[in-house]
């Protein structure tokens, strides 16, 4: 009856670390199954922000290009000219003429008429007041 007893405590406790062993294997195989989930997430939102990245760095590029086409550009003496004469000013001994368009054109004759059709203060006073009504 001994002999008993001790095979059925022998092959309990076997079967209670083959449990735990068996238990053990899961939980580690859970464990890098998540871990290895996590690891693909990060990797794929590294991977998004890189190509993002590449997009900035190549429209930075090409601002870069353009930039120093322009640079150049401006170390041409004609572009310097072109650019003080669109600002109004002439080479010396040059006169500058303008021209208007029509419609400024006939807007200034009537303020002139008007201006100078007014003898006196008090009626340019009453003309503008009227304009203000209108």
């Amino acid at each position: 009856m001994i002999t008993k007893k001790k095979i059925k405590k022998k092959s309990y406790s076997r079967t209670v670390s083959i449990i735990i062993l068996i238990l053990s294997f899961l939980g580690v195989i859970y464990l890098l199954s998540y871990y290895n989930y996590k690891i693909a997430q990060h990797r794929k939102e590294v991977l998004s922000e890189i190509s993002r990245l590449e997009k900035e760095l190549l429209s930075l590029k090409e601002k870069n290009e353009k930039l120093k086409a322009g640079i150049s550009q401006t170390q041409n003496e004609t572009y310097w000219e072109r650019e003080i004469r669109e600002q109004g000013y002439v080479r010396e001994g040059e006169r500058q003429v303008v021209i208007l368009p029509p419609e400024i054109e006939k807007e200034n004759e009537a303020l002139k008429e008007e201006l100078f059709s007014a003898h006196n203060f008090w009626q340019k006073i009453l003309q503008w007041f009227e304009r203000m009504r209108d």
